[in-house]
């Protein structure tokens, strides 16, 4: 070999010498720039994709979907996703988030958007503790701030589903966040979300019972068929009343019966709220 040979093979080392050295220089600055993984705790991973689904804060991508694993006792699923790092101060106690889907029902269409891009995980800047923290319990409804749980419990429901309305005087205050086997199995337990503003006609004693969108009467003298509103005859739904004395404003939380069918002389009923 000649001594220019030798002078000149040492040149060839420098390629592969240079390609590690700006390799590890970009994955570094990748490190540096990332947020926080994250886990939120979902009933339902329904419309979310691994790698595409975004986590959006007042509209802006700031983050992304990594994984989605069962929970342990395989009730929920875990969405692990990771924050940019610019979003980072978004993983403190008390930050909410919910999965924006399309809804489509008489009054409209919400979550238009996702029509287009697919369904998408929103986020509420958390007004608690403000402790830095990965785990998160996950909403499957809209802004949730608005509104005021309640749980019902039936032995047996007929076509009562998460998204269902809740009707008072026919009017639409609410609707079914959740339909669940209770952990004996001896019944079923129905969360339900009613509008702040319509929060006042929820008594102690107000009934609930199960909207059906025909109701007959038959008798020897006569026959009465009530049909109910169109919606409710695709979706079915839960009315409420309260007794002409009615009790207190029911606490958040607090839990009824669900009736298959309106107590007797409930359109008597006229309290005054």
């Amino acid at each position: 070999m000649s001594k220019k040979y030798f002078s000149t093979a040492w040149l060839v080392w420098l390629f592969p010498v240079f390609s590690i050295i700006i390799t590890g220089s970009l994955y570094s600055q990748y490190l540096k720039h990332r947020g926080p993984l994250i886990h939120i705790y979902f009933n339902d991973a329904t419309g979310i994709e691994v790698e595409k689904t975004v986590l959006r804060f007042r509209g802006v991508n700031v983050g992304k979907v990594e994984e989605i694993l069962l929970s342990e006792n395989d009730k929920g699923v875990s969405i692990v996703a990771r924050l940019d790092r610019e979003a980072k101060h978004l993983a403190v106690d008390g930050t909410q988030f919910w999965i924006v889907q399309p809804q489509v029902d008489f009054q409209g269409v919400r979550g238009l958007e996702t029509l287009f891009r697919g369904s998408y995980i929103r986020i509420l800047q958390g007004k608690g503790s403000g402790d830095a923290t990965t785990q998160f319990k996950g909403h499957s409804e809209t802004d949730e701030s608005n509104s005021v749980v309640y749980y019902l419990r039936s032995p047996i429901v007929d076509s009562i589903n998460p998204g269902d309305f809740i009707f008072y005087r026919g009017l639409k205050i609410g609707n079914v966040s959740e339909v669940s086997l209770a952990h004996t199995g001896q019944w079923i337990d129905i969360q339900i979300q009613i509008e702040k503003k319509y929060v006042k006609v929820i008594r102690t004693n107000t009934v609930f019972w199960q909207k059906s969108g025909v109701e007959a009467k038959l008798g020897l003298f006569g026959s009465k068929v009530k049909i109910g509103p169109l919606e409710s005859l695709i979706r079915g739904g839960i009315s409420l009343a309260t007794p002409g004395n009615p009790g207190k404003i029911a606490d958040a939380g607090s839990k009824f019966n669900l009736l298959s069918s309106p107590p007797e002389d409930v359109f008597k009923w006229n309290p005054s709220l």
